[in-house]
Order: C-alpha cells, then sequence, then structure tokens
C-alpha cells in the first residue's frame, strides 16, 4: 500500500497498526483493569495544542501488554526494519532484527516532558483518516527529546485513543542512520511474550 507521509510516498506493506507512557495499565491479555494510581501529569507546562497527542502517549504507554516495530524509512520509500521491542507490566524488551540477543529495560520509564520543556509541541489536525481498516486521527507535531529533534506525524485510534503509527523525520544530529523513522505498533499480547531467559542480555 502506498501511502503519502507529508510528500514522501513510502510502502507500508502488510504492516499492522495497533496501539498505546506508564503507571496505569491495562492488562491487554485478560481485559481486566490493572491500574494504579495515574502518572501525576503537570499538563500547565505542555503545548495546549497536544492535548491529543499527549493524551495517546499516555494511554499508550499505560497499555499492560504491547509491542512496537521500528523501522528505517529510506529516502527511495524502502522499509527495513531495525529493532523491535515488547512491554508486559513494567518489563521491556528489546532487540535488533539482526541480533537474538534481547536487552531489559524498564517500561515503566517514560515522560511527556524533555528534560523541562515538552515532549510534543506544534501540534496540528490534519484530518480524520482510515489506516488499515482503522478510523484514526492524523496529526503532525514536533518531537522533542534532547539531543535529538524531529517532525512528526502521528496516526491516533478515534476508537481507543491510543498511538497507530508515528513517522519521526529527523533534523541533524539523527538518532538513527535514516532520517525518518516508522514505529507500528501491535496490541496483540501475543505479540509481547516475553523472551525466553537464554536469550536476554
Amino acid at each position: 500500500m502506498k501511502y503519502q507521509l507529508l510528500g514522501l510516498a513510502v510502502t507500508i506493506g502488510a504492516l499492522v497498526g495497533a496501539v498505546g507512557e506508564a503507571t496505569c495499565r491495562t492488562n491487554a491479555i485478560d481485559g481486566v483493569s490493572d491500574e494504579a494510581e495515574k502518572p501525576s501529569v503537570d499538563y500547565g507546562r505542555l503545548d495546549p495544542s497536544c492535548a491529543d497527542v499527549n493524551e495517546a502517549y499516555i494511554k499508550t504507554h499505560s497499555t499492560y501488554t504491547y509491542s512496537v516495530s521500528l523501522q528505517k524509512l529510506e529516502a527511495n520509500g524502502t522499509l527495513k526494519p531495525f529493532i523491535v521491542s515488547m512491554v508486559s507490566g513494567n518489563l521491556g524488551f528489546e532487540r535488533y532484527v539482526f541480533s537474538k540477543k534481547w536487552k531489559r529495560f524498564d517500561a515503566s520509564l517514560w515522560t511527556v516532558k524533555d528534560r523541562d520543556s515538552p515532549k510534543f509541541t506544534d501540534c496540528w489536525h490534519r484530518g480524520d483518516v482510515v489506516l488499515d481498516g482503522v478510523r484514526a486521527k492524523y496529526i503532525s507535531t514536533k518531537w522533542h527529546q534532547f539531543p535529538f529533534i524531529a517532525n512528526m506525524e502521528i496516526w491516533i485510534s478515534t476508537e481507543h485513543g491510543r498511538l497507530l503509527r508515528t513517522v519521526r523525520h529527523y533534523d541533524k544530529p539523527l538518532e538513527f542512520s535514516s532520517a525518518s523513522i516508522l514505529e507500528v505498533y501491535d496490541y496483540d499480547p501475543e505479540s509481547a511474550n516475553p523472551p525466553p531467559a537464554d536469550v536476554i542480555q
């Protein structure tokens, strides 16, 4: 499938989007709410134009089980899988696609801030779209994660309000070897089964 990303036509192929900052998590395995006290977010210090994006980011990272496929988006429109990550509760695991080893990370460490400034600024709702059969809000924004800055495109499910996909178009310096990065979110619990202990670093 061809999709126009701010003037860059890319082949998305058969990627399936699904969706989801943490202290309150929903147990996607059995559908039972596993809510703790929600994180205290100082919305007064965030960009008010990005309310929908911040809310989607929080809902996404509050989801108990999900996985993310990070892919390099080349200038010629090809996609190159690069990093796979998955979250189960506060445990996260990630690996490069060329490696068999998984690295553990703390999935509870996330924030809608970049140091003392908002992570997302200058949000613009570009319209509602249908993405792989799912109705979504299509929003552009500026993404900040020191020392990196990127123009970002975000698709948010209108049904559950979590992230479906994001594309980051980096200014220099680049975080990866490609200037554009696609992330696809999958909330099927089967996509986030923890790896065997012998392949975890």
